[in-house]
């Protein structure tokens, strides 16, 4: 039986009253003659709720055009994107320096050599991949087409199956899943590759694993690892020359555990315990560790002593010589910038936050990542809601403020990209008074001035810069208007329209509407 019914589910009766309760409830009196009505056009519509239910099944198609997601080329001065897929995948290339888009690969030509390798026409009408990666000095191309790898040659168009082993040698570059995320609204697990490229680092069986990119070969970090008191590699940070990591370890012992049965085997139910601390119990003890691995040396950070702290690793200053990570208290209304000796443990606060309610509370865990921004030159930015908006301070490593930079009634939410030598700071803000939701790509300058708003249209805008700091990839969308992706300078000046999404327009009409009561 259903916790909760629809009015119009409900038996016909003479006189019924009609109660809606909750916060600003009514009273509602329904003649029967009108809960009939309600009745026979809810049996009109039963049809057409059908076709809007397998309409949203096959929602996708409803949707044309696609977002162009930058790949970056290996000079950061230009990019390709994919457009059309699967049915009708056209790759692009774009230079933004000649603002100018054209097709990567010739379609009809690639299609025309592919077809005798593979065996049969590709599937499809466009390109029948929709990612690649370059080879020879982007003198070739690498893709995957029906679990086969072939290589195409830019200048002339030969196509070559390449052995299995290629693709084995591919994933092995490739980080490999640790575990799936539980909730499932977490992100997975995935192992961390060293800077130099030489290791990807990873937890199993409760302790710290590398596994090599030249062979493939695991090495075993640490062996004292058990199920309540394991090591974790979820925020792991490697040292800039790639000889040591910044880690935990986590002692849940004590701490609820949720079960989750897997019911695909019929009689065989498996029950799964995943770590899912509650309000009120015990919390899992965390301890912060630098690992050096080669000599397997460990230096424990010193934390404090006060129980029940939440830990999020941030990472290596620019010369290795500090860790830094943020400390927040149970409660969640104090927290703290601490920076460490990854040699010594030692251990002391740069910045500390507090408020009589929360600092950011649960969604802590969503823009932990986004309070820091470490520069160069070694002074710090730093995100902060200590006047009640959240505003973006400079600051000396020391923890010494040099000044604010953002001011007004609005909040600033992440620094999207620094350009030291043009002295711009490009951050997303949420400032136009009128639409208070809207969030635009902003840049001030080191001094505090030059504030000024890069994006237009209104909505979401979600930016992503060029290496070199010239130009930015913005997608943005509102409710009442789909995706758009465009090409832009720094400064904000329009380049031109990448890509477009439109969505299928279905007119419902009026029977199908819900009727009031």
């Amino acid at each position: 039986m259903q916790s909760s019914m629809r009015i119009r589910d409900w038996p016909l009766t003479t006189g019924l009253l009609v109660v809606l309760g909750g916060v600003g409830s009514q009273t509602l009196h329904a003649t029967q003659d009108e809960l009939y009505t309600a009745q026979a056009a809810s049996a009109l519509e039963a049809g057409s709720r059908q076709e809007m239910y397998e309409r949203y099944l096959d929602f996708p198609s409803l949707i044309k055009g696609a977002s162009a997601r930058p790949h970056w080329l290996a000079d950061g001065r230009g990019f390709w994107y994919a457009e059309g897929a699967p049915d009708r995948t056209v790759i692009f290339k774009v230079d933004p320096a000649a603002n100018q888009k054209i097709p990567l690969f010739d379609v009809d030509r690639l299609r025309q050599a592919l077809a005798p390798v593979l065996g049969h026409e590709p599937p499809y009408e466009g390109l029948p991949f929709e990612s690649f990666t370059f080879a020879d000095d982007e003198r070739s191309a690498r893709f995957v087409v029906e679990d086969r790898e072939f290589e195409l040659r830019l200048a002339n168009y030969e196509i070559e199956a390449l052995p299995a082993g290629s693709r084995t040698d591919q994933e092995r570059l490739t980080p490999q899943l640790v575990r799936r995320a539980f909730p499932t609204t977490e992100a997975d697990l995935y192992e961390l590759p060293s800077p130099d490229g030489n290791w990807f680092v990873r937890d199993q069986d409760h302790n710290l694993w590398l596994r090599s990119t030249e062979d493939g070969r695991l090495a075993q970090l640490t062996s004292d690892g058990e199920e309540l008191d394991a090591w974790s590699t979820w925020d792991t940070k490697w040292s800039p020359d790639g000889n040591k990591i910044l880690t935990r370890r986590v002692d849940s012992r004590g701490a609820h555990r949720m079960p989750v049965v897997h019911w695909l085997k019929p009689g065989q139910e498996e029950v799964e315990w995943h770590l899912y601390p509650i309000a009120g119990g015990s919390q899992p003890q965390n301890r912060l560790l630098v690992v050096d691995i080669h000599s397997k040396r460990r230096t424990e950070i010193d934390v404090g002593d006060e129980p029940d702290q939440i830990f999020h690793l941030i990472g290596w200053g620019p010369t290795g010589n500090e860790v830094f990570f943020l400390r927040l208290d149970r409660l969640m209304k104090r927290m703290d910038l601490m920076a460490a000796d990854p040699d010594t443990g030692a251990s002391r606060v740069v910045v500390s936050e507090q408020q009589e309610t929360y600092v950011e509370g649960l969604r802590f865990y969503g823009v932990a990542d986004d309070f820091l921004t470490l520069l160069d030159d070694g002074r710090f930015l730093w995100l902060s809601e200590r006047d009640g908006w959240t505003h973006l301070y400079l600051y000396e490593i020391d923890g010494t403020l040099v000044r604010r930079l953002t001011q007004g009634a609005f909040p600033v939410s992440r620094v999207v990209a620094v350009d030291a030598e043009a002295g711009w700071i490009y951050l997303m803000a949420q400032a136009e008074p009128d639409r208070p939701y809207d969030a635009h790509l902003y840049r001030v300058d080191f001094d505090g001035g030059g504030w000024r708003r890069l994006t237009e249209g209104a909505g979401q805008h979600q930016v992503e810069f060029a290496p070199t700091d010239a130009y930015f990839v913005d997608t943005h969308s509102s409710a009442s208007r789909p995706p758009v992706t465009e090409l832009r300078r720094a400064d904000g000046d329009l380049l031109q329209v990448l890509s477009r999404r439109c969505v299928g327009h279905h007119r419902r009409n009026s029977s199908s509407r819900r009727p009031t009561v």
